[in-house]
């Protein structure tokens, strides 16, 4: 990882949600790059995205979430990089992480 401890100790004490938010614009970012034909900059987001997911584990999180964590990254890496995605599509994605977004917003008060 190339982030710094103080970042880590940062994103850590986040609250869940932000995180969430947080990795949603690094998905988003993905799925765009992607569809622009723009394969370096879409792996980039994607591999940043993995990165956060990776930091949100070293949260202090229930084992509920925690598994909730895990079931997003497999989903999510499984749809980027198998492209046989079922159900899940670009716009699933897109909706998914719109909803935590705006449900954060809410929350702080934007």
């Amino acid at each position: 990882m190339r982030y710094s401890s103080e970042f880590i100790q940062m994103w850590i004490n986040k609250p869940l949600l932000e995180q969430e938010a947080n990795i949603g614009s690094e998905v988003h970012r993905s799925i765009s790059w992607r569809l622009r034909n723009n394969p370096q900059y879409s792996k980039t987001a994607f591999d940043i995205s993995l990165e956060l997911i990776d930091l949100t584990l070293k949260s202090n999180l229930s084992q509920l979430q925690r598994n909730e964590i895990l079931r997003l990254k497999k989903s999510w890496s499984d749809f980027y990089l198998l492209k046989d995605s079922g159900k899940l599509t670009n716009e699933y994605w897109e909706e998914f992480f719109y909803r935590i977004t705006y449900k954060y917003a809410i929350r702080k008060g934007k």
